[in-house]
Formats: C-alpha cells, sequence, structure tokens
C-alpha cells in the first residue's frame, strides 16, 4: 500500500520541491501577504484571526481526506496514512470527534460537499499511482449529525487531485488529474458542474469552464458569487507550483474567465476557506518544505483581494491537510508536517474570527 501511495512520480516531485526548484517566484507584495503580524501581539491585533489552539485530535491521523461542514459539525471523510493507505472511516466533529458511516470503498484526494441535508464525495482515488473514481457518492445528514449509509448518487469522468466549490445549488470540480496513466500524471485544467436539488438529487455533470492552465493539488473557495482558486501544482514533471489567486464569476451554469487577482508564495496541497467574507489561506507545501503561514483578504465589488493580512502561524508547517469554517472559526485536522516523510497527524487545531 506504501508504495503504490508513493510511487516514483511524487518522490521525485518532493526531491525537485526540496532542492528549491518547484516555484515561480514569489510577490514583492500585495494581498493577501499585506503584512506581518507582531509574534507578541495579543490574539485579535494582528488581523481579524485569533491565535491557533489545540482542539480535541481526531480518532485517527489522516491527510488528503475530504472536510465539510454543516450545521455546526464537521465532517472528514476518508483520506490516507501510514499505517493502512487510502482509508474509508468517516468522522463527525461537534466538540467532540464521533464515527459514523464509512464510506463504500477508501478514498483519498477525493473532494466533498454538502447540499440539501446530504454530504456529497467527489471522484479521487484508492492510492497514489492507482485507480482514479468516477463515482460520486452521497449520504444523509441524520438527526443527530451522523450520516446516513452512503449510496452511488452519479457517475462522471474520473478525477482526482482536484478541487470543488459550491455557489448556490450547483457544485463545481475544478482541475486535477484523470489518471494515473503509465508514468507521469497529467494535469487537466477543465471544470464540471452539477445542480444539486432539494431533495438532494444531483444532475448531469456538464461543462462549466477552464482554469487558464492545469493544476492539481490546489485549493478553492466560493465567496460572494465568485469562485476562487489558490496556488496548485501545475506539473508533475517540472514540480512548478503557481502562487496564482484565480477569481472567475458564475456564467449561467458554468463559471466565466478566470482572473488573476492577486499572488502568494507558490504551493500546493494547502487549504483555502472562506471565513466572515475573506479568503483565508492555510499552510501547504512550497519549494522551502511545509508552510505555518495563514493569510487573508477580502474581495473588493470587482472581486479583487484588499485589506491583506498575516495572521498567527500554525503551530506546525502542515500540508494534506483540511480547513473548514465551523461556528466562526476556522478548523484544520490532519495533514503531513515534513516534506520528505510520509507520516500524518491526528493534530486538530481552531482559530475564531475576531470581532471587526
Amino acid at each position: 500500500m506504501r508504495q503504490a501511495r508513493f510511487g516514483h512520480p511524487l518522490l521525485g516531485l518532493l526531491t525537485i520541491l526540496a532542492l528549491g526548484c518547484g516555484g515561480e517566484a514569489a510577490p514583492d507584495a500585495g494581498p493577501p501577504d499585506a503584512g506581518a503580524q507582531d509574534a507578541g501581539a495579543p490574539p485579535c491585533e494582528g488581523g481579524f484571526l485569533a491565535s491557533w489552539a489545540e482542539a480535541p485530535a481526531m480518532p485517527a491521523a489522516f491527510e488528503s481526506h475530504a472536510s465539510v461542514a454543516h450545521d455546526g459539525r464537521v465532517y472528514v471523510i476518508g483520506g490516507w496514512n501510514e499505517a493502512g493507505g487510502a482509508r474509508t472511516e468517516v468522522y463527525v466533529y461537534d466538540g467532540a470527534w464521533r464515527a459514523t458511516s464509512s464510506l463504500p470503498a477508501p478514498l483519498q484526494h477525493h473532494s466533498a460537499a454538502v447540499h440539501a441535508g446530504h454530504v456529497f464525495v467527489f471522484g479521487g482515488d484508492d492510492g497514489f499511482g492507482g485507480q482514479v473514481s468516477s463515482t460520486i457518492y452521497h449520504a444523509p445528514i441524520e438527526a443527530d449529525g451522523g450520516l446516513g449509509a452512503w449510496t452511488v448518487a452519479a457517475s462522471m469522468e474520473p478525477r482526482s487531485l482536484h478541487a470543488a466549490a459550491s455557489l448556490g445549488d450547483r457544485v463545481y470540480l475544478i482541475g486535477g488529474i484523470a489518471s494515473f496513466g503509465a508514468g507521469t500524471p497529467e494535469v487537466i485544467d477543465s471544470i464540471v458542474s452539477a445542480r444539486i436539488d432539494e431533495a438532494g438529487a444531483i444532475g448531469a455533470i456538464e461543462p462549466a469552464g477552464a482554469l487558464p492552465a492545469p493544476l492539481a493539488w490546489h485549493a478553492a473557495a466560493a465567496i460572494d458569487g465568485r469562485v476562487y482558486v489558490v496556488g496548485g501544482l501545475r506539473s508533475f514533471a517540472t514540480g512548478q507550483l503557481s502562487g496564482a489567486i484565480l477569481a472567475a464569476e458564475v456564467a449561467g451554469d458554468a463559471l466565466g474567465a478566470f482572473t488573476e487577482v492577486s499572488q502568494t508564495t507558490p504551493r500546493m496541497r494547502l487549504g483555502a476557506l472562506a471565513l466572515d467574507g475573506a479568503l483565508v489561506i492555510v499552510g501547504g507545501l512550497t519549494a522551502g518544505g511545509p508552510a505555518t503561514d495563514v493569510t487573508s483578504a477580502r474581495p473588493d465589488a470587482q472581486g479583487q483581494l484588499v485589506d491583506g493580512d498575516f495572521h498567527a502561524d500554525l503551530p506546525e508547517g502542515r500540508y494534506g491537510h483540511g480547513v473548514v469554517a465551523r461556528n466562526g472559526e476556522a478548523l484544520v485536522t490532519g495533514g503531513f508536517y515534513a516534506a520528505m516523510g510520509f507520516d500524518t497527524r491526528d493534530v486538530a487545531w481552531t482559530a475564531p474570527a475576531c470581532p471587526r
């Protein structure tokens, strides 16, 4: 299982990054990297996000999992750990962790969304170099916050290492890879979307635009009718990382053309979320190793990112982690902490949004 998960494409890529050859030049200035927080400042004086505190540890260590929040609860779905490869376990957090219905098959590098009282899981794979999934699963959210049985909601073209964003009753699946192939995976630029109705039924999977360039292991979030895409890997062959922050408005059922609205340090396998009207970027793997930095910026009326802030660093570098907004706070779960080591973490951290 370990060999399948970490075949030569990933090891070669990490070697490129460790040598510092994987990224574009970082910008000199501009949002969201608009000014450093004083390390000795009180929790709410460096921006709208307070300092990180350790939350109850997850029942198991995971990375490359999916995480979503709904009604004050967080669902951590599948993922990978060094003890057992890709996993089926699903946990729900509402101040304490508990197990709920497991996935029908092991998955990592998948995405998830919540619509109409159901949790949906899209694509993913069963191990790096393995089979890329074409299945969309869903499970109903029960009265106690647990999940009912997972069933197949629909099929789609295989997709993994992608990002997902929800706007209204539609979910958008962005970039990634379609297969691992016989050698180096090919990164794709395509976007598809589907409507989910009030009963939790998913409609046809339809083309919904394209990124300006192929991306995998990026992050996405939706704010005020726009989808933002942050960072990512441009190519497995070269290890080139993106530092672009892209934005696109909804155009009918698709996304319009993406434009670059800001830059961050080039990184992949990062977290991004919408919190209190701001785009928050958390950690990731850079050419210098796992990042601890946390930055944010708010969109203006044209979607440009303004009022950028640095916030308190994560207590430890992290990539392949999950990050969601829950009850006005950011929650970070799991992930890797060393670029050339594959030990996963069960640690979770929270940071509340401060009053504005």
